[in-house]
């Protein structure tokens, strides 16, 4: 009878097990790290830009990868996920890119004790796989706002916006498609950053 017991009061707990949330395992993780293609300035300006760390939508504030197959309507894949957050990866693509640009005399970041002339803050506003159309596609908004960093009056500011189409419905494509539309953004930022400055 206490043997009975015993593998009864074993079950109920080991039962319970049964009832709590299972975890799905990430398969793969992805980056972005494309790069545009910046043509070096000659004439290098003398004043020193600092670049702030991102804000982001907090639907796109998360390692998982953002897609939309309804309007009005966002999702997460469950097995795929980004490798860091994207404005982790975004913040290292843009220092390098203005960097690239060899317009200014130096481009730092936020954590840089001393002067600086222009502050670029940006925001990212959407993220995602767009599967809402007929052709698929990643979309990317980004938002950028430059300010004299003496006066903090605001010296321009700018929207971008890109859609990828994706060359087949695997997460993988959704990836390529990511990364061709912030290199794109990054150009276009740069450019922005050296026309206004």
């Amino acid at each position: 009878m206490k043997k009975m017991m015993i593998l009864g009061f074993s079950f109920f707990f080991s039962g319970c097990s049964l009832f709590l949330p299972v975890s799905t395992p990430i398969h793969q993780h992805y980056m972005l790290e494309q790069l545009p293609s910046v043509s070096p300035h000659f004439s290098r300006h003398p004043k020193i830009l600092m670049i702030m760390f991102p804000q982001t939508n907090p639907a796109y504030d998360t390692n998982q990868i953002a897609y939309a197959s309804q309007k009005w309507q966002i999702n997460y894949f469950s097995k795929n996920a980004w490798a860091m957050k994207p404005a982790d990866m975004f913040y290292i693509l843009m220092i390098q890119t203005l960097q690239q640009s060899k317009h200014f005399r130096a481009v730092i970041g936020p954590a840089f004790v001393g002067h600086q002339d222009v502050i670029l803050n940006t925001w990212i506003m959407e993220l995602r796989e767009d599967t809402t159309q007929p052709l698929p596609t990643f979309n990317i908004s980004l938002q950028a706002v430059l300010t004299d960093a003496t006066t903090n009056q605001i010296i321009a500011t700018k929207n971008f916006h890109e859609e990828i189409p994706l060359s087949n419905s695997s997460v993988q494509s959704a990836v390529n498609a990511a990364n061709q539309a912030v290199a794109i953004i990054l150009r276009k930022l740069s450019q922005f950053c050296v026309t206004k400055i």
